[in-house]
């Protein structure tokens, strides 16, 4: 019978060790939560990451939503409740004023919306990058 050096040894327990720890991994994969996964693999600061992630991505799609709103309103000539503004006095002059400022309110909605929906894509294109160096290509399945 061969006796092993403890160099051997220690190779084999760590293959042993990546084993258990694989077959952990599959486990955790198969019967575990998704947040379990990724808080058990990375940490807490990942997890949270790809939460921002995903109300990033949500956030844009509100968005995108809101700004075709505002596009199909100002193309058609058409005010929503929300920018039309009312005054007390009735004539013509006055009906004009308040038609193009509740014009310029929406053409003011449209620019900060753009600005907003910039902003949100500067952010998650960092988190997608920090992400992207820190999770497995075979995790972006999960996320």
């Amino acid at each position: 019978m061969r006796t092993m050096s403890v160099l051997e040894t220690s190779a084999l327990s760590s293959d042993f060790t990546w084993l258990i720890s694989r077959e952990h991994l599959y486990n955790i994969r198969r019967q575990e939560s998704f947040n379990s996964y990724f808080k058990y693999l990375y940490g807490e600061e990942i997890l949270r990451s790809i939460h921002q992630l995903q109300d990033l991505r949500k956030k844009k799609a509100r968005l995108l939503s809101t700004l075709a709103f505002l596009l199909r309103c100002r193309d058609q000539q058409v005010v929503p409740v929300f920018a039309q503004i009312r005054y007390p006095l009735h004539s013509f002059q006055i009906s004009k004023i308040l038609q193009r400022t509740s014009f310029a309110l929406v053409r003011e909605r449209i620019n900060f919306t753009r600005q907003k929906l910039n902003s949100l894509d500067r952010q998650s294109l960092s988190t997608h990058l920090f992400l992207t160096a820190q999770l497995a290509p075979s995790d972006w399945d999960w996320a």
